[in-house]
C-alpha cells in the first residue's frame, strides 16, 4: 500500500490517527462493496481488501511504537527507547476480527552491549534526537 510521505516516512501520532480513520472508513464502507464480474476481477477484489487490511495494521503498529529506530521515525518520539521498545511489534487478528498489536522482546543475542552509552550504541542520531536525549538526561 502506498501512503503519503507524511505518514509513511515522517510519522506523527496525529497524522497516523487521521490516516487510521481513513483506513477504517475504507474497510467499513468501500471494501465490502467491491464486486467482480469474472475470476480475474475476483482476485483484484481480494487484493484490494487485503491492501486495506495491511494498511490498517501498519498504522496500528506505527501508533503503538512510541520511539524512533532504524528506518522507523516518529516526529513526536524522535529517540530510541531501549527500556520500553527494544522489541518487535506483532500484529494479530482474532476470530472476531479484532485487531491488536503486541510487543515481542528482542532475543538477547540480538541486543547491543548494555554497558555502552547511548551515543556509543547509536552513532547516527535522528533529527531532534540530540535535544530529546539531553532533556531526558541520557548519556
Amino acid at each position: 500500500t502506498y501512503a503519503p510521505y507524511y505518514v509513511a516516512k515522517m510519522k506523527h501520532g496525529k497524522r497516523l490517527e487521521a490516516a487510521l480513520t481513513n483506513a477504517e472508513f475504507m474497510r467499513d464502507h468501500l471494501a465490502p462493496k467491491v464486486r467482480a464480474a469474472d475470476p480475474h476481477e475476483n482476485r483484484l477484489c481480494h487484493e484490494a481488501k487485503h491492501m486495506v487490511f495491511v494498511l490498517e495494521m501498519k498504522l496500528r503498529a506505527s501508533l503503538t511504537r512510541e520511539e524512533s529506530r532504524g528506518t522507523f521515525f516518529r516526529e513526536d518520539f524522535p529517540y530510541r527507547d531501549d527500556k520500553n521498545w527494544l522489541a518487535w511489534t506483532a500484529c494479530h487478528k482474532d476470530s472476531n476480527g479484532k485487531k491488536t498489536v503486541s510487543k515481542v522482546p528482542v532475543p538477547d543475542r540480538m541486543k547491543t552491549h548494555k554497558d555502552l552509552s547511548y551515543r556509543e550504541r547509536y552513532r547516527i542520531l535522528f533529527p531532534g534526537e540530540e535535544e530529546a536525549i539531553e532533556k531526558m538526561g541520557i548519556k
